[in-house]
C-alpha cells in the first residue's frame, strides 16, 4: 500500500518542480493544505521551525539576487519582479514537499515505505539499490543508538567555550557519529 503513495508522492514532488507561476504553486499547494488538516499537531510541530527557517533563507536569498523590473527600491535594498516570484515559489516547494513527505511518514512507517520500494523497483533492482535499502533499514534500526551516543559525546565535550567553540564541536561529533553509523550501523543496536 505504501507503494501507491510513494509513487504519488513521487510524481507530485516532481510536478512540483516544473510550477514557475505563483498562482499555479498555490493550486498545487491545496492537496498538501488538505492533508495538512489530517497530520497530528505533534508531528507537525517537529521540525517545523527548521523548515520555516529553511524557506525564509530560500526566500531571502532570491530577493537578495534582483533579477527582472524593480519594483521597490530603497537605498542599497532592490526587489526585483522576478526574484520576488522564483523566492515565492521556492519556499512554497520547500514547504509542500515537507507537509507531503511528514504525511507519507505519519500513514507508514520508513520500514514499510523502503521495503515497498524495495518491491517496486523490481525489474530495476541491482545491487546499488539493494545496497541502498538494507543501509536505509539498518540505519533506522541504529537511529536510537545513535541519538544516545550522540548526547554522550555532546555531554562529554561540549560543556566548556563559547558558542563558536560549542558549534565546531557539535559538528565534528555529528560528522564521525554518523561516518561510524554508515559504516557500521550494527555497533549503535
Amino acid at each position: 500500500m505504501a507503494g501507491f503513495f510513494l509513487f504519488l508522492y513521487t510524481g507530485y514532488a516532481i510536478a512540483i518542480f516544473f510550477i514557475n507561476r505563483p498562482l499555479h504553486i498555490i493550486i498545487a499547494s491545496v492537496p498538501a493544505a488538505v492533508l495538512y488538516l489530517f497530520i497530528p499537531k505533534a508531528l507537525l510541530k517537529k521540525g517545523l521551525l527548521i523548515t520555516f527557517i529553511f524557506g525564509a533563507s530560500i526566500f531571502i536569498a532570491n530577493l537578495l539576487n534582483p533579477s527582472g523590473d524593480i519594483i521597490f527600491k530603497k537605498g542599497p535594498f532592490i526587489i526585483a519582479e522576478d526574484s520576488l516570484r522564483l523566492g515565492f515559489i521556492r519556499a512554497m516547494r520547500l514547504l509542500i514537499l515537507v507537509i507531503s513527505a511528514k504525511t507519507l511518514l505519519w500513514r507508514f512507517s520508513p520500514e514499510e515505505i523502503l521495503n515497498d520500494l524495495r518491491k517496486i523497483s523490481g525489474p530495476l533492482r541491482n545491487r546499488v539499490i539493494n545496497e541502498f535499502i538494507e543501509s536505509s533499514l539498518l540505519t533506522l534500526k541504529a537511529l536510537p543508538g545513535v541519538k544516545r551516543e550522540l548526547a554522550r559525546l555532546y555531554r562529554e565535550h561540549c560543556k566548556e567555550g563559547n558558542i563558536l567553540q560549542r558549534a565546531r564541536s557539535v559538528v565534528t561529533i555529528i560528522t564521525i557519529v554518523l561516518g561510524k553509523a554508515i559504516e557500521r550501523p550494527e555497533d549503535f543496536f
